[in-house]
Order: structure tokens, then C-alpha cells, then sequence
């Protein structure tokens, strides 16, 4: 398998409850940082509902954009929850039940004292051409697939139990098989100018930099925060180009600015 220098990341959120706005989406926003500070930029967030058709036609989307295509939700033991058999459908594979995956979910109901019931068996039935995430917080667990030269992980729509395991097996598996580049960013506050005054300040700055330094202006009411992302092959090599330009900051935009890190004012 062929893996791209550039790689980039799209977020698919399921279900309905997010939809009707009953729960608030916090997973994308947290994937989002996780994956630009990887150099796996996002580009594209999409929340569906419990829908076969809605979930095949985004995964087939992402499949256009991205490299590493992450699902999250849907994958309890309960009739609307069918993000496994629709994986199972787009990749066409079977379902098959994992021996150890039954016996990780039992020793967890054993744990908090419940018994195994034919609802939580379920959880132990994955596509067959998934690599299995053990979940140390909940019983269903998480999934890796490489088809078609990308990378697909489908994780629970549980933060906790979504965050462990894509801190515990998926970022680092990202990195070795994208070999990506260290991203780093670096926030600039100014205060007391708006933003359409500070940017002629800091144009012939922004235009000196390489290819691998950004600049954004990032406004609020009362600031202008300027973030600077670098891209570089370790932390190191960012940390310095990043600073080089700091080094360089325009005089006549220090009389607005009071502070090179992310500090608030007070």
C-alpha cells in the first residue's frame, strides 16, 4: 500500500442525536487540533444521521477527499446503532464475531457486576477486514481498516472512550504510516487594532515567509490573535523557524502587541 507525503482528514460524525442538536459535537473540534498538530490537516466535517444510505453516500464522499476518513458513533448494541454492518456493506465484507473481543466485553460486564446479555454479544461482531481497537472504557470497540490506500477508523461516539484510543493506537499508527511532517503553531495577541489595520502592518512580514510558515488572523471583539503554523520535519526545526519570524515581528505592530505566546491579557 502506497502511502501520500500530504495527507489529508475528513471527520464523519453519526447520529441523530447530534442532528437534533441534543448533544453537542465536541469530537470533531477535538480530532480537528489532534490531526493538524499530526500534519493530517481536516478537510471536511460531516455529521449524518442513523441512516444506511446517509452513512454510504458520506463514506463514499470522503472517499474522494481524504486519506484518513475517522467515524465516530453508532457503534452500541442497540438496533439504530448500524455503523459496523454499513462499513461492512461499503468495504463488502461479512460480519464476523471476534473470540477476544467477546471475552474483553464480558470481563468488563463481570467488572461493574452485569452479565453478559445477547444485546452486548453483538459488540464482539466486526467486518472481517477490521482491525480491532480494544476499548478499555466500553464495550464496543474501536476499528481499523486500510482499503483503497486510506485509512478508515470508526471509534464510539463516547468522547472518553473515542479519545483514549485514538491517543493510545491511532495517532501514533498515523504518523508511521504517513510519515508526516511536525506541525506547530504558535499564537501572536494584539489588542487596541482592528484587523484591517494591523494586516497592511504586517504585510511585507507575512509575504517573507517559505512555503512551510502560515499566517492567521484569528479576530474577537476586543483582539486580533495571530496565529502562526509551521511545518517542519521535527519540533525543533519548527520551534526555530517559528521564532526566526518572531525575531523579525515589525516595530510599528510591538506598540499593539503583548504577548508572543497564547496568554490572555490579564
Amino acid at each position: 500500500m502506497t502511502a501520500t507525503n500530504t495527507p489529508k482528514a475528513e471527520v464523519i460524525t453519526i447520529g441523530d442525536e447530534i442532528l437534533y442538536g441534543q448533544i453537542i459535537d465536541t469530537n470533531s473540534q477535538w480530532l480537528g487540533e489532534k490531526l493538524s498538530n499530526l500534519g493530517v490537516p481536516l478537510v471536511q466535517k460531516t455529521t449524518v444521521s442513523d441512516n444506511r444510505i446517509a452513512i454510504l453516500e458520506a463514506l463514499a464522499a470522503a472517499s474522494k477527499r481524504a486519506d484518513v476518513i475517522i467515524t465516530t458513533g453508532g457503534l452500541g448494541p442497540t438496533k439504530d446503532d448500524i455503523t459496523k454492518k454499513t462499513l461492512a456493506e461499503f468495504f463488502g465484507v461479512k460480519i464476523a464475531k471476534r473470540p477476544e473481543i467477546l471475552e474483553h466485553v464480558s470481563s468488563l460486564l463481570e467488572k461493574y457486576g452485569l452479565k453478559m446479555d445477547l444485546l452486548n454479544e453483538t459488540q464482539a461482531e466486526l467486518p472481517e477486514n477490521a482491525e480491532a481497537i480494544t476499548n478499555h472504557w466500553g464495550t464496543a470497540p474501536g476499528m481499523w481498516f486500510e482499503f483503497n490506500d486510506k485509512i478508515w477508523i470508526s471509534m464510539p461516539g463516547v468522547p472518553r472512550e473515542m479519545k483514549a484510543m485514538m491517543e493510545e493506537f491511532a495517532f501514533p499508527k498515523i504518523q508511521k504510516y504517513f510519515r508526516t511532517p511536525h506541525i506547530q503553531h504558535n499564537i501572536i495577541r494584539t489588542v487596541g487594532i482592528p484587523e484591517s489595520q494591523l494586516a497592511p502592518i504586517l504585510s511585507d512580514w507575512e509575504n517573507s515567509f517559505p512555503e512551510n510558515l502560515k499566517l492567521a488572523y484569528l479576530p474577537r471583539i476586543s483582539e486580533v490573535r495571530l496565529r502562526l503554523t509551521a511545518s517542519a520535519g521535527n519540533k525543533e526545526e519548527s520551534s526555530r523557524l517559528i521564532q526566526s519570524f518572531i525575531n523579525l515581528y515589525p516595530e510599528e505592530a510591538k506598540k499593539y502587541t503583548y504577548a508572543f505566546v497564547n496568554e490572555e491579557i490579564e
